[in-house]
């Protein structure tokens, strides 16, 4: 069973989804040659906590797969990006919390207010989740773009994402 349920995951986060739209700019076309252009001295400054407010376009939940896409705004409610989830409800998971829950994986698109590719931030945890959303509190994985080597862990609430970066000065945009 266990096995089943992490090959099942790893289908899940393999799956693409049609919520985050193709974006390109300076910061990330490749050059000629195929290798990336990308430039870490022309990102914007990302501090300690990231706070975003999180609105959901589309949710499906076909049994035993969870699926959430959304947007996420400033606090000025200037588009910031997009969030797609993809989780694997768990049996033990949701009993021990007494609802809707299992192993999610997490994609967060940031992009400045013209569009501009920012980064993505990649995280995995367990979460709760229903008809209205998703609660959880998940590690940082990965990332790439301005958000490349970030550390840290990610709250979603079903209407709030906060990102908390741990800053261990290997960086210049920190």
């Amino acid at each position: 069973m266990i096995v089943f349920s992490f090959v099942i995951c790893i289908l899940i986060s393999l799956k693409s989804t049609d919520a985050i739209p193709l974006l390109e700019s300076e910061r990330s076309k490749p050059s000629e040659d195929g290798q990336s252009n990308f430039n870490m001295a022309n990102c914007p400054v990302i501090g300690s906590i990231m706070s975003l407010t999180l609105k959901a376009d589309e949710i499906s939940d076909l049994g035993n797969v969870y699926n959430y896409d959304g947007v996420v705004f400033h606090d000025d409610d200037k588009e910031a990006g997009y969030l797609a989830v993809g989780c694997q409800r768990s049996s033990f998971i949701t009993d021990l919390y007494g609802k809707n829950a299992g192993t999610c994986s997490f994609e967060l698109l940031l992009i400045e207010p013209d569009d501009t590719f920012i980064g993505t931030l990649i995280a995995v945890g367990s979460a709760i989740f229903d008809e209205n959303g998703i609660s959880a509190r998940v590690t940082i994985t990965g990332g790439d773009g301005c958000l490349l080597g970030k550390i840290g862990h990610i709250d979603i609430g079903y209407n709030r994402l906060n990102a908390y970066f741990m800053h261990l000065g290997l960086s210049s945009n920190t």
